[in-house]
C-alpha cells in the first residue's frame, strides 16, 4: 500500500500537489484501472473536494479498502463513524500542516493489520447497508411517505 491520491487538483489539493507531487497526482484514471487501484490498496486516501463526501469515498468502502479521509462533519441516516467505518484525520490550517497530518496518520496505521481489517470490514458492511441499489431502494421505502406523492 502506498499513500496516493489521484484526482482533480484544486484548492488545498492543488497546494498539496506542490508539496508532494508523488502523493497528490492530477490524473483521471480509466474506470477499470481506478477500481483496480482501489481494490489493490489496503488504504485509500480521499480528500474533500467540491463537497465533503464524494463518490470516491463510497467506492473505497465498496471494495473493502480502508477509507482514509478528513473527519466527516456530514451525518448520514446511518452514520459513518470515524475510526470504525473509516480512518479520520484532522484538517490542517496550511497545506504543509495538512500534509504532515496525513503522513503521520498513514504511518500510524499502515502496519496495524488488525485495525485495518476491522475498519475495512466495517466500512464494507456500511456500504452493503447503504450503498447498493437494493439498499437505496429499501432506505427510500422507509423514509418516503408514498401517500404524500399521490
Amino acid at each position: 500500500t502506498e499513500l496516493l491520491f489521484r484526482g482533480y487538483l484544486y484548492g488545498m489539493r492543488y497546494d498539496l500537489n506542490k508539496l508532494a507531487p508523488d502523493v497528490f497526482v492530477n490524473a483521471k484514471v480509466p474506470s477499470n484501472l481506478y477500481v483496480e487501484e482501489l481494490n489493490e490498496n489496503k488504504i485509500c486516501l480521499s480528500m474533500n473536494g467540491a463537497g465533503e463526501i464524494c463518490n470516491r469515498d463510497i467506492e473505497i468502502l465498496s471494495v473493502g479498502s480502508v477509507l482514509l479521509r478528513p473527519k466527516l462533519k456530514q451525518i448520514f441516516h446511518d452514520p459513518l463513524i470515524e475510526n470504525f467505518h473509516y480512518i479520520s484525520f484532522e484538517n490542517g490550517s496550511t497545506p504543509k500542516e495538512q500534509l504532515e497530518i496525513i503522513r503521520a496518520k498513514y504511518e500510524e496505521i499502515k502496519t496495524d493489520h488488525d485495525l485495518l481489517n476491522t475498519v475495512a470490514n466495517n466500512g464494507l458492511d456500511w456500504y452493503k447497508r447503504n450503498g447498493t441499489i437494493n439498499a437505496n431502494v429499501e432506505i427510500l421505502k422507509k423514509i418516503i411517505n408514498i401517500n404524500k406523492l399521490k
